[in-house]
């Protein structure tokens, strides 16, 4: 039997969560404002210790892969494609490890930390070039249900390690996500963004932007970077997988990479033009979901691609 599993978190809450009116709601009816009180009250919050605590909550992705795993059986795709795709398909991938590497990449990325309904989940982010240059890119269900509501206490800990938050914690001030996203649970659209409130300098001043593009050919090569909390990993350590990526033809839309990075690595970015001795790239997708086809199979990693949904999220989301 076939199964899917997230590898990231989701958000399970209501509308009350100490955020504000949604912003220009009808026109931007998937973006919240965050309350200054409640992002006082979020950056208060996370203690080193809640930080090491914070676990990936797979299951809250629940619905969404119910309703993949649905549409795949009724296309009849998901047996036949199985032996192609994890056969090979050019170049086997550096399936994961922890990341010894050095410069931008390793300040940019971070963990996006939220509570549900009192406990602590974790995924992972990026500081990505914008306009107000204070925005972070993530996945959608790192920042709303899919359907639901958004999560509270939102920060991001840029770079990370060991509980320890170098650059600081930085309070959500917006959320946002993808109509698909918030109204059907469409792992296709499954895009978010958090824009943060600016400490004594902006995000992008702080720690660095990574570049950010849109509607690009699909395939190519990638280098994925999160957090991963589950398995061979801890949460504590910024991880790594490279290698080629595949379209996803079992009905998503995605693309998938070969690649280990287990619960947590949600929202982190894949980086593509990525330079090891700059640590610079551009953020083409991020971690989503990913299909287990049983013991001993490859496993795959899949990241939705960014087209002109996700572009019209960004750009309403990047503005001064």
């Amino acid at each position: 039997m076939k199964s899917l599993l997230a590898v990231g978190l989701g958000v399970v809450t209501a509308a009350s969560l100490g955020l504000g009116a949604p912003a220009s709601a009808a026109d931007r009816p998937d973006v919240v404002v965050v309350s200054a009180a409640a992002q006082d009250a979020a950056a208060r919050y996370w203690t080193a210790d809640r930080m090491r605590a914070a676990r990936p909550a797979d299951d809250l992705l629940r619905r969404a892969v119910q309703v993949l795993t649905s549409r795949t059986a009724s296309s009849g795709l998901l047996g036949g494609l199985l032996g192609g795709l994890l056969g090979g398909s050019g170049g086997r991938a550096d399936r994961g490890a922890l990341y010894d590497g050095s410069g931008t990449v390793v300040r940019t990325t971070g963990r996006v930390f939220f509570t549900i309904g009192g406990t602590g989940f974790a995924c992972s982010g990026s500081s990505v070039r914008a306009k107000n240059e204070n925005l972070v890119q993530t996945a959608g269900h790192c920042v709303n249900k899919g359907p639901g509501g958004y999560a509270k206490n939102v920060v991001f800990v840029p770079g990370y390690k060991d509980g320890k938050a170098p650059y600081g914690r930085w309070a959500a001030t917006k959320l946002a996500t993808t109509t698909e996203w918030r109204t059907r649970g469409d792992l296709t659209y499954d895009v978010g963004y958090i824009r943060v409130k600016a400490k004594k300098k902006s995000l992008s001043d702080t720690v660095g932007a990574q570049g950010i593009a849109f509607n690009r050919p699909r395939g190519g090569s990638v280098d994925v970077f999160g957090y991963p909390a589950e398995s061979l990993y801890d949460g504590n350590r910024l991880a790594i997988c490279r290698g080629a990526v595949i379209q996803d033809r079992r009905g998503s839309g995605d693309q998938g990479i070969d690649c280990n990075l287990s619960g947590g690595t949600s929202g982190g970015p894949w980086l593509a033009d990525f330079n090891p001795s700059t640590g610079a790239g551009v953020i083409t997708s991020v971690s989503s979901f990913r299909y287990v086809t049983g013991a001993g199979a490859k496993r795959w990693l899949y990241g939705p691609y960014f087209g002109s949904v996700a572009q019209s999220l960004y750009s309403s989301m990047q503005k001064k």
